[in-house]
């Protein structure tokens, strides 16, 4: 029958679809339709029903978090749900009430953990956004961290070694494939030096530590019809550096939005500063540190991505994620 790893990116979304239709019977929900999403770190599917209710069913990527990892974010999503205004995914309960369930079929016999939330409709943001809806993100996330006050996860995911260590949450530098040992030698005194940055930091701000989103980019922000954001996505969020947070939106603006301009990233990060400013305490001496964790965002999202070989459309990204990271590096006076 062949390995899901080897086949075509059409062939693994194929496979997925069928496991989805099997998914959707542990829910209590009749379905008229499913429509196939993405296939990224996961694979979500619209669920129609006859009633032309919607819901989105992600399909949980084999051997990343365990299930009681898993629980812990969907905990962390009802909790959201209660006790904040935020717009965030809000998750179903299924047939035999449980949040979490596995779905098996030929194809995938070990099973793999399916969720199913309530469908929130909006749009992605590809290409522009004004100074308001950054000021707004800024908001956003600020409301975020200080819904998290004394919340825990054992999801450990981004503390210092987790996110810029010698052997990060994603992996190793050195095993990067496809890249010169030039290169590599470069990206590990990079991290070296990052590492020690964020050290320092941790030490003079034990307090700006806690439950993080730690995927913040504009994939992961939905624009509604009433001019505000939904976060989406919390697939990777655990214990972290909330300076780390609002770094990943100032990479995104570069690499995501493709803005070149130096002054337009700068009036973008200015007006994202303002909005978290605006809800949450953030000194100056503490945000001099900022452009380490952007730092830490680039030589991470490099890691992940050669340790998502097995994903068609992934991999071809490895080596310009690498070019930038080696730019960035430069900036920063790396000698």
């Amino acid at each position: 029958m062949g390995k899901f790893e080897d086949l075509t990116y059409r062939g693994q979304v194929r496979w997925l679809k069928q496991l989805a239709d099997e998914a959707v019977l542990c829910f209590p929900v009749k379905m008229a339709r499913l429509d196939f999403i993405q296939h990224g770190e996961n694979a979500t599917f619209k669920v129609t029903d006859f009633k032309s209710k919607s819901y989105l069913l992600k399909i949980h990527r084999l051997n990343y978090h365990t299930e009681n990892q898993i629980k812990s974010e969907l905990s962390w999503l009802r909790h959201l749900s209660k006790k904040t205004d935020l717009k965030i995914p809000i998750p179903l309960n299924s047939r035999q009430r449980n949040y979490l369930v596995k779905a098996k079929n030929s194809h995938f016999p070990e099973g793999r953990l399916v969720s199913m939330y309530h469908w929130i409709d909006g749009k992605f943001i590809n290409k522009k956004i004004n100074r308001e809806q950054l000021f707004q993100i800024g908001e956003m996330m600020a409301a975020l961290h200080n819904s998290v006050q004394g919340r825990k996860s054992i999801r450990n995911y981004w503390d210092l070694q987790g996110l810029i260590g010698p052997n990060t949450h994603f992996g190793v530098l050195k095993d990067i494939q496809g890249i010169s040992q030039a290169q590599v030698r470069k990206l590990e005194a990079g991290r070296k030096l990052v590492f020690s940055k964020i050290k320092k930091y941790h030490k003079k701000y034990p307090k700006s530590f806690g439950l993080i989103h730690a995927d913040f980019h504009f994939g992961n922000l939905l624009w509604l019809k009433e001019k505000s954001f939904a976060l989406i996505d919390f697939d990777d969020c655990g214990m972290g550096f909330f300076l780390y947070d609002l770094g990943i939106p100032l990479v995104a603006l570069k690499s995501q939005l493709e803005i070149k301009s130096p002054k337009e990233l700068e009036k973008g990060r200015s007006q994202l500063i303002a909005g978290y400013r605006s809800q949450r305490p953030l000194p100056d001496a503490e945000l001099a540190y900022l452009e380490y964790f952007i730092m830490a965002r680039r030589l991470l999202m490099t890691v992940w991505l050669n340790s998502r070989r097995d994903h068609p459309r992934l991999r071809k990204y490895l080596k310009g994620f690498v070019k930038n990271a080696l730019d960035d590096l430069m900036k920063l006076n790396l000698k």
